[in-house]
């Protein structure tokens, strides 16, 4: 009994002290929040093997005004070769457009790991069902299907 009111006075002592949680101090910007809402991420294999990691942001949701016209993605990828050039496809479609980008860039306080040995790529496809499979492939590497979908009008 002497041990759980000891407990009880101290827990209430802490806790009145505290003003905030650990939450205070975490801001996120509603842009940030959308690509959360919008990021999938996914094992890039090598000879069924895993060798890197790609983050996928569908940007048509989280800047509509500006990714409107096709399907525009952000890519955030590394494999420990680092030396394949890999195709991108959605529903079997190649990417028409692939944009290499500096590790610092417009889409990359939007992925949660922000490092200069990640490839960064805005890809651009023509416009898709509603439901979009996505993956990626080289002469060496693939990975699994991520599925985005588009929102119903």
């Amino acid at each position: 009994m002497k041990t759980f009111l000891v407990i009880l006075i101290f827990s209430i002592i802490f806790s009145a002290c505290s003003k905030n949680n650990a939450f205070y101090r975490f801001n996120i910007t509603k842009t940030q929040e959308i690509s959360e809402d919008n990021i999938l991420s996914v094992k890039i294999k090598k000879n069924g093997i895993g060798d890197g990691i790609a983050t996928v942001i569908y940007l048509n949701k989280v800047f509509p005004q500006t990714y409107n016209d096709d399907e525009y993605f952000y890519i955030s990828m590394y494999t420990k070769s680092n030396r394949d050039n890999f195709d991108f496809f959605i529903n079997d479609n190649r990417a028409y457009k692939i944009e290499r980008l500096d590790s610092k860039n417009e889409f990359s306080t939007l992925v949660s790991v922000d490092t200069q040995w990640r490839q960064n790529y805005l890809i651009r496809f023509t416009t898709q069902e509603r439901v979009m499979n996505f993956y990626l492939k080289s002469s060496e590497h693939s990975s699994d299907k991520l599925i985005f979908e588009k929102d119903e009008d």
